[in-house]
């Protein structure tokens, strides 16, 4: 995970990524795929956050 930050006239232009790879087991990718939204929805608000405290 890691976000880039590029100055703008504007403000600041952020681009975040996440990186990861599902389980391999059939169930385990399953509840994979149902969660995986959640999951990078909380980390680029916890990052978001993080990143206007300073």
């Amino acid at each position: 995970m890691h976000f880039l930050l590029t100055p703008t006239e504007r403000g600041t232009w952020v681009m975040f990524e996440i990186d990861y790879s599902l389980p391999k087991i059939p169930w385990g990718w399953m509840i994979g795929r149902l969660l995986t939204h959640r999951y990078a929805k909380w980390c680029l608000q916890r990052a978001c956050e993080d990143a206007k405290k300073g």
